[in-house]
């Protein structure tokens, strides 16, 4: 900016120019400001952003701590209601799954 008003200002500028200059001048410097207060503000942001996810984790962490611990309270895993689970699931034939592997080793 002062290489344009040393160029097109100088002494030979009228005074309406001058004041024009000298409120660029403000306006740049408060447009400066609000930068600075938008930066400080977005870095503000981040910091309650980093604060909730963390605190969003902890809650995902206990909350899922709690629900296995009150499926183990309300109906524990014991090897029978593992081996109830697995009859009732219905499963796939062992030789589809192993044509899935093969075709996925293939695709490498």
């Amino acid at each position: 900016m002062n290489e344009f008003n040393q160029t097109n200002g100088g002494d030979n500028a009228p005074s309406g120019q001058a004041g024009s200059s000298a409120e660029n001048g403000n306006e740049l410097e408060l447009l400066r400001q609000r930068v600075h207060e938008l930066e400080q503000a977005n870095e503000q942001c981040r910091r309650e952003l980093a604060s909730v996810q963390a605190e969003r984790d902890l809650w995902q962490k206990e909350s899922l701590a709690w629900a296995v611990r009150e499926m183990d309270r309300t109906d524990p895993l014991t090897p029978e209601r593992v081996e109830q689970m697995i009859r009732e699931e219905t499963w796939l034939p062992f030789e589809t799954i192993w044509e899935d592997l093969e075709r996925g080793e293939e695709g490498q």
